[in-house]
């Protein structure tokens, strides 16, 4: 079973490694001499995060894979590993994105905030489950598609939003 999802953790590997491109991209064209909105600077941070822990738990199923561990043990940590980067991630990012919003400094919603909090915590339950009790990849492979789907989002967010 582990090898018959490695093509799929491959694929995560190449559109985290594509998004975070894209992102760095979108940044540079944005010129090194501006200065960037502090909202801005969340959001292309965001990306880079979820691109980040995309990439490190796809990478990380690989190598554990490779160097011969079982299927469960390496979901088990893949899945450990992802829900501590997406609890990092929630702490690191949410309290700046509240500020700017408490204080008028940005377009983002209250609404946005609660759908990003419900959104960190579920990924942060699923992964702490599949990595205590489940030990499957299906976990890993939503996780990580809905990161990307979500980094997606931002980088939209980044594209269309003037604050």
């Amino acid at each position: 079973m582990i090898t018959d999802s490695m093509e799929a953790f491959e694929l995560f590997a190449e559109l985290a490694l594509a998004l975070g491109g894209f992102t760095g991209v979108a940044a540079a064209f944005g010129g090194r001499d501006r200065e960037f909105r502090r909202i801005e600077v969340a959001r292309i941070t965001g990306v880079f995060w979820f691109a980040g822990i995309s990439l490190v738990d796809a990478l990380l199923v690989i190598s554990l894979a490779h160097a011969g561990y079982s299927a469960s043990e390496t979901y088990s940590v893949a899945s450990l590993v992802a829900g501590l980067l997406v609890l990092v991630t929630a702490s690191l990012q949410l309290p700046p994105v509240v500020r700017l919003y408490r204080a008028s400094e940005s377009t983002t919603s209250g609404g946005f905030i609660v759908l990003a909090i419900c959104f960190m915590a579920s990924l942060v339950v699923l992964y702490f489950w599949a990595s205590l009790i489940s030990r499957e990849s299906w976990p890993l492979v939503c996780g990580i598609s809905s990161q990307l789907v979500w980094g997606l989002w931002m980088f939209a967010r980044l594209l269309l939003r003037p604050n």
